[in-house]
């Protein structure tokens, strides 16, 4: 169970961090809502 909660914590905010730096990403903050 401790193996699910720290890859949790780590894998998720990795998966956040990789989604921010995409191209979309980038353009949906350039260009606002």
């Amino acid at each position: 169970m401790a193996g699910v909660w720290s890859m949790a914590f780590v894998a998720l905010p990795v998966a956040v961090v990789v989604c921010l730096f995409t191209p979309a990403a980038n353009r949906w903050f350039r260009y606002g809502d």
